[in-house]
């Protein structure tokens, strides 16, 4: 519940690894009460070297009582790594 909080600021980890296809994919989104709104997607050809990267996301605009957060993720082997750590949200009421 983040209906008393004015700003909440997302930051993570995450990886994309070179062998995910054309089709595949790490979205990002977030529920603000009302409907869902991808924050990203994170694809090949852009965002797959291999390599972790720091990422923040302004969670303000979506601030709400029945906020939420989830990932999607398409990949087809258990090989193609598409990994996110150390999600952290800090808030300020």
């Amino acid at each position: 519940d983040f209906s008393g909080y004015n700003s909440a600021l997302l930051t993570l980890k995450r990886y994309i690894d070179r062998s995910i296809d054309e089709d595949e994919y790490l979205a990002l989104d977030v529920f603000d009460g009302a409907q869902w709104h991808t924050l990203i997607t994170w694809r090949d050809d852009v965002h797959d070297d291999d390599t972790w990267h720091d990422e923040s996301f302004d969670l303000s605009p979506y601030l709400s009582s029945e906020f939420r957060l989830r990932l999607r993720a398409k990949a087809s082997t258990g090989s193609e790594d598409l990994e996110v750590d150390d999600l952290v949200i800090e808030a300020e009421a």
